[in-house]
Formats: structure tokens, sequence, C-alpha cells
């Protein structure tokens, strides 16, 4: 991971979210005072509670499993390929068709160009 704790990844989470300690607790099924650990960093979280809060915040696993250093960090191309992952989702299958189509036609255009050039 970087240099951020899982607590301070967490608590970075919940803020874009605007949830307190409580709602995560509810959403994700894990004892306040659990919580109160993993976000302090006296704790560290186990499998378990890494696919509980990936669900909570409707990540995929191994972007919690990433950031509790529970799985090896990826180069930057593995990284951007998760993070698009993530933002398809997210999407509606209508939004994901529409980002789907317009990639296509950049990549019409970029091998259009290219031929160009040559």
């Amino acid at each position: 991971m970087s240099n951020v704790s899982f607590g301070e990844w967490l608590w970075k989470e919940m803020e874009q979210r605007g949830w307190s300690q409580s709602e995560m607790c509810r959403r994700c099924g894990i004892a306040q005072a659990s919580l109160g650990r993993l976000l302090s960093g006296k704790r560290n979280p186990g499998a378990k509670a890494c696919l509980e809060i990936a669900n909570a915040l409707n990540y995929s696993p191994e972007v919690v499993f990433r950031a509790a250093d529970l799985l090896p960090v990826v180069d930057n191309h593995v990284k951007l390929i998760e993070e698009w992952r993530e933002i398809l989702i997210r999407l509606t299958p209508d939004n994901r068709q529409e980002l789907r189509e317009i990639a296509e036609m950049k990549l019409r255009r970029q091998r259009a160009g290219s031929l160009k050039e040559n």
C-alpha cells in the first residue's frame, strides 16, 4: 500500500460518503469497538472484515485487501484497470454500454490517426 494506514484509508472512505462510525458499522456488520480499533490502527483487518467493508463500500474485495496490505501492491497499469473496473461496477448497464461505445469510437479515431501518420 502507500504511506496511508488502513485506518486512515477507511476514515477517508467514510468521510467521502458522509458516514459516521455507527453508519459504517450498520452497513458492514462490524461491532463499533472493532471498527474503532481498525480506524485507530490498533488492529489490522482480517479477510472477513475486509469482505464486509468491501461490500459496504461497494468495492471489489481486491481494493480493500490491498488497502489492508493483504494483497501485494500492483503496478500502475493494473491499478488503472482496477480503478476502471470499480467505476464500471457502479454504472448502470446503459451507462456502461455508452462508455464502451465512446471507448470504441476513440480507438477507431486513434487507429485512423496512426494510419495517417505512417
